[in-house]
């Protein structure tokens, strides 16, 4: 089934309130009227989340089914002017993708989200045994939740910077805005998810952090055999940029839970302090601060000062250390 491709164009001239669902995947929408049972289940899914207080996801315009993701996140990425960058989960899959970007008044400000077929095939799966179809769920609730955080952070903060990798500051500020969006969607996702539990999450993220440490750890090896820094940077930064993102993610999965308490903050730190001290420490900063950045009233540039430095730390307990001296950044690494 292939419906039109949408481009930015197009979802600027979509009215506030329209929400276009186009699929670009198998026949199998195309039967029992499939399509139709998935435009009526995104639009429960959407109802129910503002009903919750995610005023903003009516900044969304588009929703695209893609059976190539590959292609397709890219494609998007160079209509706004971003890094042609796919992230993963812990298993290696890309669950979706959410665009958004304007001036900050909803009228001018526009969401995208693109979701894997085999996702939006679990929305309306009626045999549901293995319970696909609330994980499916929980997962596009967490792109919703982006389009309403991002919102927030655009009109708190400014317009979301895609920094150089010779601008550290903006390299800080990003990771770190990132950091409290990924948590953010993941704490409102996983108030809806069922029979996956703090011990899931925790095996899962120190299995995805062990990756990580071990893949920085290569990819600075590599570096004092051949001397490509700018290799080993580039690599190294996004790798951590991905290792905070998911760690905010489990941290709101945990701050989800109606038993949270001590204890349950306490099984994830030991876990991912038996893989690194230095990173059980930052999982500590990490949850302090959020806990305060959750507690302000307002927000004003600056505010995310506290995570950028934990950012920062983390770079140095892999042994990047990043600084600025006359001729530009430099990276001294410590192994």
């Amino acid at each position: 089934m292939q419906t039109k491709e949408y481009s930015k164009t197009d979802v600027e001239n979509m009215p506030l309130g329209r929400l276009v669902l186009a699929i670009k995947g198998s026949k199998y929408w195309g039967n029992e009227n499939r399509d139709q049972q998935l435009r009526d289940e995104i639009a429960i899914i959407i109802n129910k989340i503002v009903e919750n207080g995610l005023i903003y996801c009516h900044l969304l315009r588009l929703v695209i089914v893609s059976c190539d993701l590959p292609n397709e996140i890219p494609r998007w990425q160079r209509q706004l002017g971003e890094p042609e960058v796919i992230t993963s989960n812990s298993k290696e899959e890309t669950a979706g993708k959410t665009f958004l970007w304007g001036n900050g008044s909803p009228e001018a400000t526009y969401g995208v989200i693109i979701l894997p077929e085999s996702l939006a095939f679990a929305l309306v799966e009626v045999h549901d045994e293995l319970n696909f179809r609330n994980r499916a769920k929980c997962i596009f609730i967490h792109e919703l939740a982006h389009v309403h955080n991002m919102f927030f952070l655009l009109r708190a903060l400014g317009p979301f910077t895609f920094p150089m990798n010779n601008d550290w500051h903006g390299i800080r500020n990003a990771i770190a805005r990132t950091i409290y969006d990924e948590f953010l969607s993941e704490l409102i996702a996983s108030i809806y998810l069922e029979n996956y539990s703090i011990d899931d999450e925790t095996l899962n993220t120190g299995n995805f952090v062990s990756g990580c440490l071990k893949r920085i750890e290569l990819s600075i090896s590599e570096y004092f055999k051949d001397g490509n820094i700018l290799t080993m940077w580039n690599y190294s930064s996004a790798e951590m940029s991905s290792l905070f993102n998911h760690i905010a993610r489990a941290i709101g999965f945990l701050f989800s839970l109606e038993d949270y308490d001590s204890s349950s903050a306490e099984k994830f730190y030991k876990e991912i302090n038996n893989i690194s001290p230095g990173w059980g420490g930052i999982v500590c900063h990490l949850i302090s601060e959020i806990i305060l950045l959750s507690e302000k009233q307002t927000w004003q540039p600056g505010i995310l000062q506290g995570l950028e430095d934990i950012v920062e730390k983390g770079f140095h307990v892999v042994g990047l250390y990043p600084k600025y001296d006359n001729q530009g950044l430099k990276v001294d690494v410590r192994y």
